[in-house]
């Protein structure tokens, strides 16, 4: 349905207002509702990552053209009931479902490798694994491609604090 004030986009919220006992029910958009002080920013932002989050769910959960569902071979578990949990059943499900859980990890990670986090005060220093560079550099590239700069800088930044540390354990 249509905004009934701007009658250009689509109506998203609700609003019944009641004036001398007489109920009076429009729909709005999301912009018109702002502009006329039914809806603060605040809500306005909740609205629009309550959007997203449905949005990134309805991906996650379509199969597109109807395929049977996917099981791991070792405990059973189907692709449907992950999606519903969470939480896969054991080391099987990671290579049974690695196709559908690849770009899963990546979306939300922004990387296939899991890096973990150095101990504060560690007794020793380890040297940092070269590898990690490595990884942080491809990290970086992909962000810049797909235009996420803020994560690019952030990366930029760790990789330059990555370096000098490793400049220093040199000297």
């Amino acid at each position: 349905m249509l905004c009934q004030s701007c009658h250009k986009k689509q109506a998203t919220l609700s609003y019944t207002e009641i004036k001398a006992g007489q109920a009076r029910h429009r729909m709005l958009c999301e912009e018109c509702a702002l502009s006329q002080g039914l809806l603060s920013p605040m809500e306005a932002a909740i609205s629009g990552l309550s959007d997203l989050l449905t949005q990134l769910m309805m991906e996650l959960t379509d199969s597109g053209p109807a395929r049977p569902d996917i099981s791991c071979s070792r405990c059973g578990l189907s692709w449907s009931q992950f999606q519903k949990t969470g939480r896969l059943g054991c080391p099987g499900c990671y290579r049974d479902f690695s196709e559908k859980l690849e770009p899963l990890v990546m979306r939300i990670q922004h990387s296939d490798r899991h890096l973990g986090k150095p101990a504060k005060k560690a007794a020793v220093q380890l040297p940092v694994a070269g590898g990690q560079a490595v990884i942080l550099k491809r990290q970086l590239n992909a962000a810049v491609e797909k235009e996420q700069f803020e994560l690019a800088a952030t990366l930029r930044d760790r990789l330059k604090v990555l370096e000098s540390e490793q400049v220093r354990s040199r000297d």
